[in-house]
């Protein structure tokens, strides 16, 4: 039994996904190498591409992908290239995921303060 097939027969289905990588360590862009690259996005893009891949088996019908992501990926910031285009790839890739014949809407979420219409 595979471990997805295992966490679903004990728990059950999910309904809400919240896929949160990312690292950064500030390097001038005249000194990023293809090692630190390969680092932030492995980290961060691949980290939230596997961690969807990996949790979609247990989403229940309707339920939702939330990605958090940083006002790097929009705005930059100041030594941090790589991390900021590690960034914008996750708050722009298309994550919009169906699986077989329900689809899982996603929700790229900026961090910091999240202004809703009710009260939990």
């Amino acid at each position: 039994m595979s471990s997805d097939a295992a966490v679903k027969a004990e728990r059950g289905t999910l309904d809400i996904v919240l896929a949160n990588a990312g690292e950064g360590s500030p390097l001038p862009l005249g000194k990023i190498t293809a090692e630190h690259i390969d680092d932030t996005f492995n980290t961060t893009v691949m980290g939230t591409i596997f961690a969807v891949q990996h949790a979609l088996p247990l989403m229940r019908e309707g339920g939702s992908i939330i990605l958090t992501g940083s006002s790097a990926g929009t705005t930059g910031a100041p030594g941090f290239s790589a991390d900021s285009a590690s960034k914008a790839a996750v708050r722009k890739r298309p994550f919009l995921v169906a699986t077989g014949p329900r689809a899982c809407p996603s929700r790229p979420t900026p961090p910091g303060t999240v202004h809703q219409s009710t009260t939990l």
